[in-house]
């Protein structure tokens, strides 16, 4: 059994995205959650939008929390997701996504 709560605080390159183009962020996205497919969010009146998790650590904090986004109206839609402290960047998103399928949210 793991303890709870991390020792340190996280290593930036966990939670802050990484420079690259809007390609890169996009593959990165679609590795973590198993494919484009997986990162659809249907939205009220049928159509779809395709999601992402920022990855987001509060000054002081041993956490790394995540959160969905997505565009819908024009409007961007943040919903928390949960907790996703992880060694690795890859390792926090792919926790996040599973928890975001969890919880219903894609």
């Amino acid at each position: 059994m793991t303890a709870r709560w991390a020792g340190t605080t996280p290593s930036p390159e966990v939670w802050k995205v990484p420079t690259g183009s809007s390609a890169d962020y996009a593959a990165e996205q679609d590795g973590a959650a198993g494919g484009r497919a997986r990162r659809q969010i249907r939205l009220p009146g049928g159509s779809s939008a395709t999601a992402s998790i920022r990855l987001k650590s509060l000054p002081k904090s041993r956490r790394v929390y995540a959160y969905l986004r997505y565009s819908s109206a024009g409007k961007t839609i943040t919903k928390y997701v949960g907790d996703a402290t992880a060694p690795t960047r890859l390792e926090a998103l792919r926790k996040a996504w599973r928890l975001a399928r969890q919880k219903g949210l894609v």
